[in-house]
């Protein structure tokens, strides 16, 4: 991708994450960008074009972001709560109300992102879950591959379902209940102990 390119995604990111993405036109990011109209369209054939890239963007990095976390990490927990603390940052600046748009007026980019939860989550977490067996801070007795589905699934249902929509509770809140529920259920008593390490020595 050019430097142009990257430039006219990176200015309608800003804008959709401001105003969302019902609201924004061609216009609007053409003059966030600094460009005519008609250049715009030779980059990009429409909004919908500009959408899907900016998703495919955000899924590519995701993806190089926790392959990097995962060959750094010490062990399964440490790769998991890095990898963790990356999606909560990521997700505290989206509001409920552009992932409510995504869903309604752009559903192959939001099918895009249930398919990268479904599938390369479910396999990220049950690499993880498989790692951490290994490394003796995951209980021993369970099915990884249906615990990794479940996983999707419920990172499914906060991100594109109705609870961050519709929730009293923010992102960053539901999120951090979800982390500590899986933890709880997957770690071994040495795994608990050392996540309770990582807490004691973050709330310092």
């Amino acid at each position: 991708m050019e430097e142009k390119d990257q430039r006219i995604l990176l200015c309608a990111t800003e804008l959709f994450k401001k105003y969302g993405l019902k609201s924004i036109t061609m216009d609007d990011i053409a003059k966030e960008a600094g460009i005519s109209k008609k250049t715009l369209y030779t980059f990009f054939s429409n909004k919908t074009d500009i959408v899907n890239h900016i998703v495919a963007t955000f899924l590519n990095k995701h993806v190089a972001d926790v392959e990097a976390i995962k060959n750094k990490a010490e062990n399964a927990i440490d790769e998991y709560y890095s990898i963790s603390k990356v999606v909560l940052n990521t997700f505290r600046e989206i509001q409920p109300a552009l992932i409510y748009d995504l869903a309604k007026f752009y559903p192959a980019s939001m099918k895009q992102i249930e398919q990268f939860q479904t599938q390369l989550v479910a396999q990220k977490i049950q690499e993880n879950l498989e790692r951490g067996i290994k490394e003796g801070f995951y209980r021993s007795c369970m099915n990884v591959e249906l615990i990794s589905k479940i996983y999707a699934q419920s990172i499914n249902s906060i991100i594109g379902g109705n609870l961050f929509q519709d929730s009293a509770y923010s992102f960053e809140q539901i999120y951090r209940e979800f982390f500590i529920y899986h933890v709880s259920g997957v770690c071994n008593e040495k795994g608990k102990e050392y996540i309770n390490q990582i807490f004691t020595s973050e709330s310092k």
